[in-house]
């Protein structure tokens, strides 16, 4: 029994180190170098700052409705019944006939009155994309922290792992010492037992603090958007005696963190969008009027009667204004309204949350 003992103590001292432990080859990053990475590779950051560029972009097509807009029209139709190219201008004006028409317009548009729609849309894209760049400075400010923080627990994980090497080395020649006793017969055999088995005892808390900074070093290449199939990085500085001020009071932290919380900020922009998109819904009762001008040209094909000296096509232009009062879209827009409030109550309760 005790020969098998020796051989799984012989055994268990030969065994290699975790590969990433061993690596010669892993980058050495300091506190600064490693943040820069975080702030440049880190997938959250990538996708908040993706979130921003996003409502960003959605704030400038919404803000773009406010714009006149320009479209090209086109039709081409075949009556029933002959019919005029042109509408008369004049008693007794001579006219083009014919069955197929055709007609081709540029259309400018401009909003004039939309009930607050367009403006509670525009303050509610606004308030989003705050909203968005503020979870964004909030994500970078999480990932230096915890990139900080492991930083310095994996150099506090090294010197953890050199007190059990200098531990292991001392009850190592602890052992050969008793050893020698025992050989002299100077010592009893349950001593060197002893000795082996704090010595066993050692190398495995060795192993087990060694694979945590393993682990550490993989977590903080995570935090590093280190690429699939790449090496933990490793790190390299020294621990220092930090000077810690004194807290302020529990009334100030508070409100210092209230005016200065990037998350909390953006749970309250989340929450002001919601109500300004309560606002465009409602909108949808009102009336709408908008200015609108056209210029195109008409075409007649198929034709029954054409006077001399008269053409088969004519120029068109009109402006003028195009109110549009809502009648069976109001109850779409009454159900559309309702569904808003339930849809704010999840950001009105994170906002709550917030709070406390």
């Amino acid at each position: 029994m005790k020969t098998c003992f020796n051989l799984c103590l012989a055994l268990s001292s030969l065994l290699p180190l975790p590969l990433q432990a061993l690596e010669s080859n892993a980058p050495l990053l300091t506190l600064e170098q490693a943040v820069q990475v975080a702030l440049e590779h880190n997938p959250d950051i990538a996708s908040a700052r993706w979130n921003a560029d996003a409502a960003a972009a959605a704030g400038d097509t919404v803000r773009a409705r406010r714009l006149p807009s320009l479209k090209l029209h086109g039709s081409y139709d075949v009556a029933s019944e002959d019919q005029r190219l042109f509408p008369a201008t004049a008693n007794g004006e001579a006219g083009v006939f014919g069955s197929d028409l055709m007609a081709a317009d540029a259309v400018l548009s401009l909003p004039l009155f939309t009930g607050g729609r367009l403006r509670s849309t525009v303050s509610a894209a606004e308030l989003l994309r705050q909203a968005a760049e503020g979870g964004l400075a909030y994500t970078r400010e999480t990932v230096v922290f915890n990139v900080t923080s492991l930083f310095y627990n994996m150099l506090a994980q090294r010197e953890v792992i050199r007190s059990f090497e200098s531990a292991v080395s001392a009850t190592a020649e602890h052992r050969h010492s008793i050893e020698a006793q025992v050989e002299a017969q100077k010592a009893a055999r349950v001593d060197l037992l002893r000795a082996e088995v704090r010595l066993a005892e050692l190398k495995e808390k060795l192993t087990r603090e060694r694979n945590t900074l393993t682990i550490q070093r993989w977590a903080l290449a995570a935090l590093l958007g280190t690429e699939t199939g790449g090496t933990a990085p490793d790190v390299g500085g020294d621990l220092l005696p930090v000077t810690m001020s004194s807290c302020p009071a529990a009334a100030d932290c508070l409100r210092m963190a209230l005016a200065q919380r990037r998350d909390y900020q953006a749970a309250l922009q989340q929450t002001q969008a919601q109500d300004e998109s309560i606002k465009a819904s409602r909108a949808g009762y009102f009336p709408t009027l908008s200015l609108q001008a056209s210029y195109g040209g008409r075409w007649i094909g198929n034709i029954s009667d054409q006077p001399a000296g008269s053409d088969d096509s004519q120029d068109i232009g009109r402006i003028g204004l195009l109110p549009r009062s809502p009648c069976l879209k109001a109850v779409r827009s009454a159900r559309k309204s309702a569904s808003r409030p339930p849809a704010t109550m999840p950001g009105r309760n994170r906002f709550v949350n917030s709070n406390f």
